[in-house]
C-alpha cells in the first residue's frame, strides 16, 4: 500500500501503478498548494487514476463531482460510498466501532478498534478494497479488527484513573470530525490542548472546536507553528502553555480527560514527550 503524500499528480507515489486506487474525502488541506477551490484538490488527487483501474471514494459535494469527471475522462471505474456500497449503520462500542456494510445486494457486520464515524466511512473503503483485491470476507473482518491509526483518536491512560486522547485535526474536516467523535462517543467533558501550524485555517477550525471544553494553547518546535498568543482571540479564556508536555499537565488540573489536537507534529511531540525523548528537530 502507497500511501499519497501531498495531492496526486504530481506525488512521487504516482510513479507505480496500482491495481487500486482511493480517494478517502477531499478536504479543506494545502489549498495553497492544491487549490485554491475543492475541484482543485480533487483535479490533483484523480491524478492517480488509471484506465480501466478501480478506484473508491467516500468524497461528496463538488470534489465528488470533480473525481466523476476524471474518472469518466480516463476510463477509470469509480465506486462510491453511498452509491455501488454502502453503510447501513454506525453504532459506538466501549472500545471502538461496529458498522455494517452493503455491497452487491450482501450485508456484513465489522467491528474496529478505532473510534469516530468517519472512520466507518474510511473502513468501508478499505473493506470494499480488500474485497476487490481477492481477499475473503473473513480476511477483511480480522484485518479491520486489528487495524491501528496512531494519533488518530488515539486513547492512554493516564496516572489517577484519568485519560489522554491525541488527535491530528489538523485541517477544519478533522476538527468537525473530532468534534462529532467526542459526542458519539460519550467522551466529553474535557480539557483541549491545541497547537495549529501557520498555514492552516484557524478560524475554520476554532469554529469547529468551540464549546467542547477548556483550551490550553500551545506550540511544537519548528517555526511553521503558529504562536500560542496569536490564537487568543479564536478561544476566549484560554490559557498558554509553550511547551506542550506542560500543556498537557496543566490541562489535567481542568478536567480528568484531556484531548491533544490541531497538528500531527504536536500530537508526535507529545507522544515523545511521554518516552522522555525531546522534540524533533525541524526546518519547517
Amino acid at each position: 500500500v502507497l500511501e499519497v503524500g501531498l495531492g496526486g499528480r504530481f506525488d512521487a507515489t504516482n510513479a507505480a501503478e496500482p491495481q487500486l486506487s482511493l480517494v478517502t474525502n477531499i478536504g479543506h488541506d494545502h489549498l495553497e498548494i492544491l487549490g485554491p477551490t475543492l475541484r482543485d484538490v480533487a483535479r490533483e488527487k484523480a491524478g492517480i487514476f488509471r484506465q480501466g483501474v478501480p478506484a473508491l471514494t467516500a468524497a461528496r459535494g463538488e470534489g465528488l463531482e470533480e473525481l466523476r469527471e476524471r474518472a469518466r475522462a480516463m476510463g477509470t471505474p469509480l465506486w462510491v460510498l453511498g452509491e455501488e456500497f454502502s453503510l447501513l449503520g454506525v453504532e459506538a462500542l466501549g472500545e471502538g466501532l461496529a458498522f455494517r456494510l452493503r455491497i452487491r445486494g450482501e450485508e456484513r457486520t465489522f467491528r474496529t478498534r478505532l473510534f469516530g464515524p468517519h472512520q466507518a466511512e474510511n473502513l468501508a473503503l478499505a473493506a470494499v478494497s480488500g474485497k476487490l483485491l481477492g481477499a475473503g470476507w473473513e480476511a477483511v473482518e480480522k484485518g479491520l479488527l486489528r487495524a491501528e491509526n496512531p494519533g488518530r483518536l488515539e486513547r492512554l491512560p493516564w496516572p489517577g484513573g484519568k485519560e489522554l486522547l491525541l488527535d491530528g485535526a489538523h485541517n477544519p474536516e478533522g476538527a468537525w470530525a473530532l468534534r462529532q467523535t467526542l459526542r458519539f462517543h460519550g467522551l466529553l467533558p474535557a480539557a483541549l490542548v491545541l497547537g495549529f501550524s501557520r498555514e492552516k485555517d484557524h478560524r475554520a477550525m476554532a469554529e469547529a472546536l468551540k464549546g467542547l471544553g477548556p483550551v490550553v494553547l500551545t506550540r511544537y518546535a519548528s517555526p511553521r507553528s503558529q504562536d500560542p498568543r496569536a490564537l487568543l482571540p479564536l478561544f476566549p479564556g484560554a490559557l498558554v502553555e509553550e511547551e506542550p508536555l506542560k500543556a498537557v499537565e496543566r490541562a489535567f488540573t481542568l478536567e480528568n480527560r484531556v484531548v491533544v489536537a490541531g497538528s500531527l507534529y504536536l500530537v508526535g511531540e507529545v507522544k515523545r514527550a511521554l518516552l522522555g525523548l525531546p522534540p524533533e528537530e525541524r526546518w519547517q
